[in-house]
């Protein structure tokens, strides 16, 4: 695994609590942080300069840039035990992506199969029970889902008022799942109950 070391830049105002911190990976011409758990820990995707997507996991020391099996890969959120949810993509295809979470403690990644069969499949969180959050597509329709090892694959056809419907990007340890719907030119946010 390759070791990078992340840019920041702090802006402290004196007066406040605030600070603010960027990132720019080296040789990256785009950088997403997309997740962070209570002990700082940081996860995020770039795109570097050939065109591949990489994740990389900041830990507050150093940075480790993954890429599974060599596909573009996703980091997308992390929990407070260090387990990231992420995806890959094998094919280059734009609907073809494969859901993991990964083991920060050792780098093991492990697959998730209960997810695959679906389009555009997308996990967005992790709780720390390892319940799973994110979204796919099936039958034309964008729906959110949940999953845990104990209970499977939880969608339920959750497709608020029948709208493209992106969910999963907060999944707390309480059970409560973020998302947002699409009605025309229309974005609305929803909290959900029921991990």
């Amino acid at each position: 695994m390759k070791h990078v070391y992340l840019f920041f830049t702090a802006l402290l105002f004196a007066n406040t609590a605030t600070a603010q911190f960027t990132f720019d990976m080296p040789g990256a011409t785009e950088t997403y942080v997309t997740g962070i758990n209570d002990g700082a820990e940081i996860v995020g995707y770039f795109t570097d300069a050939g065109g591949a997507t990489k994740a990389f996991f900041y830990n507050g020391t150093d940075t480790v840039i993954v890429q599974y099996n060599g596909h573009n890969t996703w980091f997308e959120g992390i929990n407070n035990l260090g387990k990231v949810a992420g995806y890959y993509n094998p094919t280059g295809s734009g609907n073809d992506f494969h859901v993991f979470t990964y083991n920060t403690a050792n780098g093991q990644f492990t697959l998730v199969p209960g997810l695959d069969g679906h389009e555009f499949t997308k996990v967005h969180g992790i709780n720390d029970e390892g319940v799973l959050s994110g979204d796919f597509k099936n039958s034309g329709f964008r729906k959110f889902f949940t999953y845990s090892t104990a209970n499977g694959l939880n969608s339920v056809g959750y497709n608020l008022s029948q709208n493209p419907t992106y969910g999963g990007h907060k999944t707390t340890s309480t059970g409560y799942v973020t998302g947002y719907f699409i009605n025309g030119s229309i974005y609305t946010g929803f909290i959900w109950k029921g991990v």
